[in-house]
């Protein structure tokens, strides 16, 4: 993309490439979702399932590549931007449109028994409140011990082998919600699923949705930090708002799609299980690769870097991080309807902190 920074039409390239990246990501979510849908039928699996596995894994596809390839270049900051900027999108921006959307569905099914809010699934309470809360504020402890005792830690790295930790956290995370806490068919977690394709198909519509996803959710990242760099604007920064936002859209078109099909155990599978995807999936492979020789430039160390003089920035991230995610687990273990009044309040939050992050930039002119 460095031709592109250089070309005097380089900023129009850039969002003609982001709108080629977000029609990708639109085609690739719907087909994600009907061959979701599919397989879920054909193997009598819980939907909820196939939103914390399958289409989490699809949905964060995105982030592993762009993280890898970052992380890869040495450029540690910005990787972490990315994974806690879409955690804070996928629980503020996701979450609150996905339940306005599908508030509005139920409104206009006439057979809902209760149209004044989307509920959370009991399924995904069980499984998933603990779980979030866990990982979120493990990688907050980890990041923020490197960032202050990086001198006097210099053993305590995001290393292959705190990756390799890690990912077995999720193999546990993965056999919990699969084989330990199996699926039960209970009415209330029932939705009717009902899908217009064969086995085969499905497979074909999960395989060129992932596909789509990964071009789409490529491009727009290409486009939108090329663009902020001709801007001016600094790496975590860029991973926190941009990169966050255009590796969060898979997450953000699925769950609408999901929404309007009135599947909430698929759209909040999605969300919640992407989040625990990037946390214990995404950043420890990334620490994995980048720890083998081979797959990283000569010129970066073999983990992560995080750069100590970033000031308050990384501090105000992790506060906006664990602060979402309270408030998530509150809906979570509250087990009442998401209102609308909560979606706008979610939405609001991320909107507040898109805004309070962008000025508090441009006051303290932060180097770039």
């Amino acid at each position: 993309m460095l031709k592109v920074q250089e070309h005097p039409f380089g900023l129009l390239i850039c969002f003609v490439l982001l709108a080629i990246g977000i029609m990708l990501l639109v085609w690739g979510g719907e087909r994600l979702v009907r061959g979701g849908l599919g397989i879920a039928k054909r193997f009598n699996i819980k939907t909820v399932i196939i939103g914390l596995t399958i289409i989490a894994f699809s949905t964060s596809s995105p982030e592993l590549a762009f993280n890898v390839f970052a992380a890869s270049s040495g450029h540690g900051e910005i990787t972490i931007g990315n994974i806690f900027g879409s955690n804070i999108a996928n629980l503020a921006l996701v979450l609150g449109v996905g339940a306005i959307v599908h508030n509005h569905v139920r409104r206009k099914d006439r057979s809902a028994k209760n149209t004044k809010g989307t509920p959370i699934p009991s399924r995904i309470r069980r499984l998933i409140g603990w779980w979030l809360v866990f990982s979120t504020f493990g990688i907050s402890i980890i990041t923020a011990v490197i960032l202050n005792w990086n001198d006097q830690l210099s053993w305590f790295q995001l290393n292959w082998q705190l990756g390799v930790i890690m990912l077995l956290i999720f193999v546990l995370f993965f056999w919990w919600t699969n084989i330990k806490a199996p699926p039960k068919n209970t009415e209330s977690d029932e939705e009717g699923v009902e899908v217009a394709c064969s086995f085969p198909g499905a497979i074909f519509l999960v395989i060129t949705g992932l596909l789509l996803l990964g071009i789409g959710g490529k491009a727009a990242e290409l486009s939108s930090v090329t663009g902020a760099r001709m801007l001016g604007i600094s790496e975590m920064f860029i991973g926190v708002t941009i990169v966050a936002i255009a590796t969060s859209l898979p997450e953000l078109v699925t769950t609408i799609i999901a929404a309007r099909k009135n599947e909430a155990q698929l759209a909040w599978g999605n969300i919640f299980g992407s989040n625990l995807f990037n946390i214990l999936f995404v950043l420890p492979i990334t620490m994995i690769v980048v720890g083998v020789p081979w797959l990283r430039g000569a010129d970066t160390k073999n983990y992560i870097p995080l750069p100590s003089n970033l000031g308050a920035e990384p501090w105000i991230y992790i506060v906006v991080m664990l602060l979402v995610t309270l408030i998530t687990f509150g809906m979570i273990k509250k087990g009442k309807d998401i209102t609308d009044f909560e979606g706008y309040s979610l939405i609001g939050i991320y909107a507040f902190f898109l805004i309070g992050i962008t000025l508090w930039k441009i006051i303290t002119v932060a180097p770039v």
